[in-house]
């Protein structure tokens, strides 16, 4: 009868470890679960992110190139302002420049006093 009894203990023990078992591999699952789940958002969330941030750098990226080129324009604007003005300076004569002003003239009698 010891036998038994304690064959049926080692089946209760064998059947309640099964069991308990079963309920921590189901409780380890749906952690598991879960868990990727949360990681599986998180992931989505940062992929948005990064499409968000590099649809504002190519916005930043095309306004840099604007601005540069509008910098280049104005430069090239400037140069070309000054160039004109020389060349009207180069074309003129030292009358023109000095038209209107009265300018002492000497003759050979009166070089050094």
């Amino acid at each position: 009868m010891k036998k038994a009894l304690k064959a049926i203990r080692y089946e209760q023990e064998c059947a309640h470890n099964r069991k308990f078992k079963r309920k921590v591999q189901s409780e380890i699952q749906n952690e598991v679960q879960a868990k990727v789940e949360e990681k599986k958002l998180q992931i989505d969330f940062l992929n948005s992110m990064i499409r968000e941030l590099e649809e504002k750098y190519a916005i930043e990226k095309r306004k840099k190139t604007v601005l540069k080129n509008q910098c280049d324009q104005a430069y090239l604007r400037g140069v070309s302002a000054i160039s004109t003005e020389a060349m009207k300076m180069s074309n003129s004569t030292l009358d023109d420049m000095y038209r209107g002003m009265k300018m002492p003239t000497y003759s050979n009698d009166n070089i050094y006093h």
